[in-house]
């Protein structure tokens, strides 16, 4: 691997063999510094000892490459979801969104509706009292025919209309 990443570099520095085997590099001396760690104190101080000990372990240098691999598949897979998630929670932001603004929109237009009601109630109540005036109006002077005809009536002859 070391060769052929120098092959690479030469043709081309920005090659992602060349930083695969740096971040090797990297990992190696951190894993080697702290085993170091790990050997200097495994009988001398047990905290320390578990504390890298659990380090390491959480880094995976105990893992098989099967195993590795299957945790870096894992990974993918909570990235994907992570980022389905994402998708779901920006889709759900937005039909919030879509829904307030119907919901504005429906409630202006119920208080459109509502306004214009009241108003067609009061020009029915209007129209009604109106009715109302003009009906007894009508009955009055119903009334006042009525005792008309009758003081006519009693005013005039029956033998003027018996034949």
């Amino acid at each position: 691997m070391y060769d052929e990443s120098i092959s690479k570099y030469l043709e081309n520095p920005n090659n992602r063999c060349f930083n695969l085997l740096l971040s090797l590099l990297n990992q190696i001396t951190t894993h080697y510094s702290v085993l170091n760690v790990i050997i200097d104190n495994v009988d001398k101080d047990i905290v320390l000892f578990n504390k890298y000990f659990n380090l390491i372990e959480d880094e995976g240098i105990f893992l098989t490459k099967p195993e590795k691999k299957s945790l870096q598949t894992l990974k993918l897979i909570v990235n994907e979801l992570d980022s389905i998630n994402s998708s779901i929670t920006k889709g759900i932001s937005n039909l919030n969104r879509e829904l307030n603004v119907i919901n504005e929109t429906l409630e202006m237009g119920f208080n459109n509706i509502q306004e214009s009601l009241l108003g067609i109630n009061e020009s029915i109540t209007e129209s009604n009292n109106e009715s109302l005036k003009l009906l007894k109006g009508i009955d009055e002077n119903i009334d006042s025919m009525d005792g008309n005809i009758r003081q006519i009536y009693q005013s005039l002859d029956y033998g003027w209309f018996n034949f």
